[in-house]
């Protein structure tokens, strides 16, 4: 539960004041970092999430139908940015695992066997094994 002078702070930030605003965000930081961190386990994509929150926070705050939960609200957005941010990472790195195989791969080596292949370059220079 909210603190008197906090649920001020949030009615203040309703009517688009942005040091209460501020003041808020930096009330909470320490949380939403931890929330964050937890979930994404890597500072970098934790800052990212918290700065998406911020601006979502920012832009949707007249949305907010009651003030008392106002850190519920900012908190399961900062959450669901995090999932969304650990979504792509993980189809990034899914990605990464099934690159394209490169010139010097297990089939150019056999190709190598019947003919040769110059370099690793991938250009095939075919030339009778004799």
């Amino acid at each position: 539960m909210q603190g008197k002078g906090t649920d001020d702070l949030v009615r203040k930030a309703k009517r688009q004041d942005p040091n209460a605003f501020t003041e808020l965000m930096q009330m909470y930081m320490a949380d939403m970092y931890r929330v964050a961190l937890a979930i994404l386990m890597n500072d970098e994509d934790a800052a990212d999430a918290i700065q998406d929150t911020i601006l979502v926070c920012w832009e949707k705050i007249n949305t907010l139908r009651q003030i008392q939960y106002f850190k519920t609200w900012m908190t399961r957005i900062l959450i669901n940015k995090c999932y969304k941010i650990r979504k792509s990472t993980e189809k990034l790195e899914e990605l990464e695992e099934h690159e394209e195989p490169s010139a010097c791969d297990e089939y150019n080596l056999e190709l190598a066997v019947i003919g040769q292949i110059h370099g690793c370059s991938g250009e095939m220079v075919w030339k009778p094994v004799l």
